[in-house]
């Protein structure tokens, strides 16, 4: 019988043999050595696929747009490492990773060396900024008397004044006198009102900056912190104003006119109106009402109050277009002289001015740096809007504030760039890629409703999508309906609010900003009303405490999505089903410490929920009502704990808290309870007992290090 080899198979051809036999006519049977080689071959396909994808990824610049990723990994590994790490170790690591990547030539290996020392390059950044601040927190409540000078003030829809105030000294910790120390406090309406500059004295009641409701909440601490704040508060009683200014610096100068826009934009559009026009026009939000706020967020328009993106373009892209006309009104300039790099360095002066006038925030910042790259790119005759900038101005962001990664503002404002970005440049290749005959042209209405309506409604389903992972993450909300809403109300923002803002500006030196703010008043009150028209439909969009895990693998998921642009990207979609499996994982604590341990929740399934000062801290159970809705659904489920004179007792699902506020208690808890937390200062409450028999104590010095805790 002979046998043919061939690609893996062997063939039967002997007839005589198969008329014998009961096999079929043709037998085929794999070899081991053919099988080898066919998953050798199979396997070499594999590797010639992704490598092809791999070089269409490399050839589109994705090395370049993962820079700023891998630089924001160091500056997350760094924020949560378990404790502080030696001052040269990231250093010499980005160092020796740059190195040998250096003295390799090409490969796996160099790639990773680079990836190694760009993210510990991340975390060097981010701790040389947390090494060059120093500043100091108060460490307890106090009332003080003392004076300062105003360095920031706003006025909020009731009247109340929040001064950002520098005082002359403050004690922070016992025997530990600081001066020229920053705090942030309110004096009540009705009193008069310091200006910039001036010197302020009075009777302060001051506080910690608070730290998270729950584990993974947002923290006021961590941004109070890197913005110099040591304390947080109020005056008791009215504070007296005094004659002195102090030599103003740059920044005083800035916000003392921006003090005075806003004075004159609320003389002249006093109530909601004239708030929303400051926060467009000056960045200064305080005066919003929370009932306009409230709807505004629950609508989804709440972007339209950060100076972000879509400001920073309208204001500087109007201008551009604007010059561009004024100009091609001259035939001989227009030909003869590069009008357009014109217009665009006029439009950076103009988006430079705004952002100063704004209160440079994180959003506005990025903003700023993403319409610089732009403005740039148009003067140096290369495309404006693509990802490459957008990496630019991620890493320009980063390298001064790697701290804002941890913060929404940057989170949702990247995230909708980004989305943004890649959405309108795949439809770009896809319209170029299409090859569409029309036998007639389209009609000017058709092409409206295709690019404006259309274009409009992609933009509203894009942002919004994107921006929602990082919304329900730290707001624990989503607009159910912010398609809706944003259809309706940016053509009014886009089209009369921001270019009647922009003219406004330019008119208040003149006196003339009465020509256009009942205008500009008359826009705003038409968005608002959308906002509480979309508001009143009951959709909260509460989507309850989502896990960071869950949040992790989805952000991976974006950028996935975002930053490939092969057939690759498609795997961003698998992860999406991970993070609703990690979601769904995540387990409801049994009990919630607050910080500062003067409130506790119990959830109990068959009880509800117990608090144990059930009219106390109202600010931070709002927080734990919108992380656990569903607990706190029925308002009849807040029962207060069981408690009597030497302190208080809940038991959910077998576990025991305590809550002692007697020494006289101590002996009993320490028995009977599971989880001890104290209400006084002892030391070693339950020393009588074997340290294996003793409860999970929860003191005021773990309180102070950890802060809030959560049982499961």
């Amino acid at each position: 019988m002979a046998q043919v080899e061939s690609t893996g198979l062997v063939h039967t051809n002997d007839r005589d043999t198969l008329a014998d036999s009961e096999q079929p006519l043709e037998t085929y049977r794999l070899s081991p050595s053919a099988a080898g080689r066919g998953r050798r071959l199979r396997k070499a396909r594999l590797q010639g696929f992704l490598g092809a994808l791999a070089t269409e990824e490399t050839d589109r610049g994705l090395l370049f747009n993962l820079l700023p990723v891998a630089f924001g990994l160091g500056i997350i590994l760094y924020f949560y490492l378990p404790r502080e790490p030696l001052v040269a170790a990231f250093p010499t690591l980005a160092v020796l990773s740059f190195l040998g990547a250096f003295f390799r030539e090409s490969g796996k290996l160099k790639l990773s060396l680079l990836a190694i020392a760009i993210v510990a390059t991340g975390a060097s950044v981010a701790q040389f900024r947390v090494l060059t601040l120093d500043t100091p927190m108060l460490s307890k409540q106090v009332t003080v008397r003392t004076a300062g000078t105003v360095e920031h003030l706003e006025i909020k829809a009731d009247g109340r004044v929040r001064y950002r105030i520098v005082l002359d000294q403050l004690e922070v910790q016992p025997g530990r006198e600081i001066a020229s120390v920053k705090v942030r406090v309110s004096a009540r309406p009705g009193g008069e009102v310091a200006g910039i500059g001036q010197r302020i004295s009075g009777l302060m009641r001051l506080a910690p900056p608070s730290g998270p409701a729950y584990p993974g909440a947002y923290s006021f601490a961590f941004r109070n912190w890197f913005d110099g704040i040591s304390a947080t508060g109020f005056f008791l009683g009215a504070p007296k104003t005094e004659k002195e200014f102090v030599p103003p610096t740059f920044q005083m100068r800035v916000d003392a006119v921006r003090s005075k826009l806003a004075r004159t934009i609320r003389h002249h559009l006093p109530g909601r109106a004239g708030a929303l026009a400051v926060a467009l026009i000056v960045g200064d939000r305080s005066g919003i009402d929370e009932e306009t706020a409230e709807s505004l967020r629950i609508s989804g328009l709440a972007h339209i109050l950060a100076i972000s993106g879509m400001h920073m373009g309208l204001v500087a892209l109007t201008l551009m277009a604007g010059l561009r006309c004024v100009f091609a009104l001259s035939p001989e300039i227009a030909l003869r002289y590069p009008v357009k790099k014109w217009a665009a360095m006029a439009a950076f002066a103009a988006a430079t001015l705004y952002l100063m006038m704004s209160g440079a925030s994180i959003s506005s910042r990025r903003a700023y740096i993403m319409v610089a790259v732009m403005l740039l790119a148009v003067c140096f005759d290369r495309r404006a809007l693509t990802m490459r900038n957008v990496a630019i101005a991620a890493l320009i962001v980063l390298l001064i504030s790697p701290e804002a990664i941890l913060l929404p503002g940057f989170q949702m404002s990247f995230a909708a760039v980004i989305a943004l970005v890649a959405t309108y440049e795949s439809l770009s290749l896809w319209r170029k890629r299409r090859l569409i005959r029309r036998d007639a042209p389209e009609r000017p209405i058709v092409r409206f409703v295709r690019t404006g309506i259309g274009g409009l409604a992609l933009t509203s389903l894009v942002a919004g999508a994107a921006t929602s992972i990082f919304a329900a993450y730290h707001f624990q909300r989503v607009a159910t309906l912010g398609l809706l809403a944003n259809l309706a109300a940016m053509p009014i923002v886009s089209f009369a609010v921001m270019p009647l803002a922009m003219v406004s500006m330019i008119l208040m030196p003149f006196g003339l900003e009465n020509l256009t703010l009942p205008a500009l008043a008359a826009s705003i009150d038409l968005v608002v009303r959308v906002a509480d028209y979309t508001a009143n439909m009951n959709f909260s969009g509460a989507t309850g405490m989502i896990s960071a895990s869950a949040v992790g693998v989805m952000s991976v998921s974006l950028l996935w999505l975002c930053l490939f642009k092969s057939r690759i990207r498609l795997v961003g979609l698998m992860l999406l089903p991970v993070a609703f499996f990690m979601q769904g994982k995540t387990q409801k604590p049994l009990f919630l410490v607050l910080e500062n341990g003067r409130q506790i929740a119990a959830f109990d399934e068959g009880t509800g929920t117990s608090l144990l000062r059930p009219r106390a801290e109202k600010f931070s159970v709002e927080i734990w009502q919108r992380a656990y809705p569903m607990a706190f659904a029925e308002p009849k489920s807040i029962k207060p704990f069981q408690c009597d004179t030497l302190g208080c007792v809940s038991k959910v699902s077998d576990i025991t808290l305590a809550y002692a506020k007697n020494p006289l208690a101590l002996a009993d808890d320490c028995r009977n309870a599971d989880v001890l937390v104290l209400g006084l200062k002892i030391t070693s409450p339950c020393g009588f007992l074997p340290e294996d028999e003793r409860p999970l104590i929860i003191d005021k010095a773990s309180l102070a290090k950890l802060g809030s805790h959560a049982i499961y």
